[in-house]
């Protein structure tokens, strides 16, 4: 209904429990039969709802399609949704009853989750957690405080020709160019991107580092993640 997890085609359940931890159920038997999307249940998401679910699907998408599990399919999918959501976002969070946008939406959230159900995501989602879990930030805002980041990150692993139409679906010509355009639609659809205007100060980022290695996540990414690389890049978003 949010058009940002695309859990409706995915074999995960997402479950918190009492000590503030994130845990996920996945089987084969929770991939559903039937999936029905109806955009016009999304017209009256507020904003900031809009604005967090929807960089929600966008990570997903690039997370998907940097995935050491990725494959052709989900490539594909992770593209469509990119493409989708780079569009679409803006409008659906700005004219929250336009019926183009909220379709567009919809669309890619669940390409976003048909490429997830595929290649899990990665080390972006694992440090996500503890900043929801922790400091209530809404998951798909905590997934966009990193991306950028993590886009700077993961570079020199990213330099083969196979990322250049992952840019192309972003609509620019590089990985910096997209960490910079990450940080530009958060600050179009009014998201904060510093974790000090959200509650979380160096105790914080401590709480973050010591939660944020979740290895069924973190293993997904393209580059190898240590705790030294991670607060290197949280301390740069402060």
């Amino acid at each position: 209904t949010t058009a940002g997890t695309g859990s409706e085609v995915t074999p995960y359940a997402s479950l918190s429990t009492q000590d503030r931890k994130k845990v996920t159920v996945t089987d084969d038997l929770l991939f559903p039969d039937l999936a029905l999307l109806d955009p016009l249940l999304t017209h009256s998401m507020p904003a900031k709802i809009s604005a967090s679910t929807g960089m929600d699907a966008l990570s997903q998408a690039i997370e998907a399609f940097w995935s050491v599990h990725h494959t052709g399919l989900s490539d594909t999918h992770a593209l469509r949704a990119a493409s989708l959501v780079t569009q679409h976002l803006r409008t659906a969070v700005h004219e929250p009853g336009n019926a183009q946008a909220r379709f567009a939406m919809a669309l890619g959230s669940c390409e976003s989750g048909l490429a997830i159900a595929q290649t899990a995501t990665t080390a972006v989602h694992s440090v996500s957690y503890p900043i929801t879990e922790h400091f209530g930030v809404p998951h798909g805002h905590a997934c966009a405080l990193t991306l950028a980041e993590f886009i700077r990150f993961n570079e020199p692993s990213m330099r083969d020709e196979r990322y250049e139409s992952l840019w192309s679906a972003l609509g620019v010509p590089s990985a910096k160019a997209a960490a910079e355009f990450v940080e530009t639609l958060m600050g179009d659809i009014g998201l904060e991107r510093r974790l000090s205007k959200l509650g979380i100060d160096r105790a914080g980022v401590q709480a973050v580092l010591e939660n944020g290695f979740r290895p069924d996540r973190v293993k997904n990414n393209p580059r190898e993640l240590t705790p030294q690389a991670l607060n290197t890049m949280l301390m740069r978003i402060l």
